[in-house]
């Protein structure tokens, strides 16, 4: 099984939109991401 990584630049971004309150849907839904995988970014 491959596990994908999301780039280091992406990661950054979903923990600083994290810090400032932001919840997974939100973030998923601003990055063109699902949940799921903002979850695994944290």
């Amino acid at each position: 099984m491959v596990i994908k990584k999301a780039p280091p630049e992406r990661e950054v971004a979903v923990m600083e939109i994290r810090k400032r309150g932001g919840g997974y849907g939100k973030i998923a839904s601003a990055m063109g991401m699902t949940t799921s995988m903002v979850r695994r970014i944290i």
